[in-house]
């Protein structure tokens, strides 16, 4: 069954395995590496967990341009899986491209609905910080994407395979109507097992909006918390003006 951890230099060797599958020349979301980190070697992994590790603590200084964010990584009794990470706040730039939570999969890993499970299992922590609402956006070519709607109208601009999304003054006020005229359906409760992957199971109520229809023909996909006072989390991609 997979977990979420802070990162840790105890899976160095499954971390660059996966790195292998990506490519090291490709970005991976969610997984906080940038140029010039230098995890080939062991002090220098060292040195990269612990700053993933510093930028969850608000009273470190970032780098501007920069937020602070927590990072974990989804793993299995066998390795690591992938990584997620929640921005704590949003800039210009992540307004448009990047969002609250960045999340990756390796390759020999997708197809088992870890990437539902993480975001599912990460917005509590959401809540936790004080964000009533998170923006995610997912790369068209991201095949690891949650299911996503393609029913809520947004500008957006595009760059190579990326859909680069403007959140226009009215979006989260649309998705707040969307869901208060619609009943949310929950299919799988949280600790029920993914239909696919028995041995992944949703850390919160998983369903979907009745009576919308998103890009794969069903509803609207929702989390739902069970704490006093969790709101409603919806699955949303803003699509290219041409449809795709």
């Amino acid at each position: 069954m997979p977990k979420l951890i802070p990162p840790t230099t105890q899976l160095r060797d499954s971390w660059l395995a996966a790195r292998e599958e990506w490519g090291r020349e490709t970005h991976q979301d969610g997984a906080g590496l940038r140029a010039g980190d230098d995890v080939d070697t062991v002090p220098g992994f060292a040195a990269w967990v612990e700053r993933l590790r510093r930028e969850s603590d608000p009273s470190t200084v970032m780098e501007e341009g920069l937020v602070h964010a927590t990072y974990w990584w989804i793993v299995d009794d066998v390795g690591y899986l992938g990584a997620i990470s929640l921005r704590h706040t949003l800039n210009d730039f992540l307004l448009r491209a990047g969002g609250h939570i960045g999340y990756g999969v390796r390759p020999s890993a997708r197809r088992r609905g870890l990437a539902t499970w993480a975001l599912g299992a990460v917005l509590p922590e959401a809540r936790a910080l004080g964000l009533e609402r998170v923006l995610v956006t997912c790369d068209d070519a991201t095949v690891s994407c949650p299911r996503q709607s393609r029913t809520f109208p947004a500008g957006s601009a595009t760059s190579g395979d990326t859909c680069q999304s403007w959140v226009v003054g009215t979006f989260f006020d649309g998705l707040d109507r969307m869901h208060a005229m619609s009943t949310v359906i929950i299919d799988r409760p949280a600790g029920s097992a993914h239909p696919r992957f028995p041995t992944v199971r949703y850390p919160i109520d998983y369903g979907y909006l009745e009576g919308t229809t998103g890009g794969d023909g069903e509803g609207v996909d929702v989390f739902v918390g069970s704490a006093p006072g969790v709101g409603v989390g919806l699955c949303v991609h803003l699509v290219r003006r041409d449809g795709r």
